[in-house]
């Protein structure tokens, strides 16, 4: 959530919690004991949500660079396939072959 959202919601559950009371009961005050532990454990929880959101970008980061580095590597290995297949080949028909320069054929 963004910042200013998480703000006002937090304000507006505070605000809630502290209303005057109609009544001093016991009732009423575990109510609000209860509802500022679970102010508190939404905002322990949103805390925990934005780091994992962080530690996952960063993720989606090292991993969108590795896949720049591996189609990097694979245009390079594509090129020099091309290049041994159609340069090379030719020539290397040409060439005798180790048979032949050993005197066995």
């Amino acid at each position: 959530l963004p910042a200013l959202v998480q703000g006002f919601l937090l304000r507006s559950l505070l605000g809630m919690i502290h209303l005057p009371p109609f009544k001093s009961n016991f009732g009423a005050l575990l109510t609000r004991c209860n509802l500022v532990n679970e102010v508190h454990e939404i905002d322990d929880t949103i805390q925990s949500l934005q780091q994992r959101l962080r530690d996952a970008e960063d993720t989606l980061q090292m991993l969108v660079h590795a896949k720049s580095t591996l189609e990097h590597d694979l245009a390079v290995k594509a090129n020099s396939l091309f290049i041994d297949q159609e340069k090379c080949m030719g020539m290397r028909k040409t060439f005798p072959n180790a048979l032949r320069l050993v005197g066995y054929v």
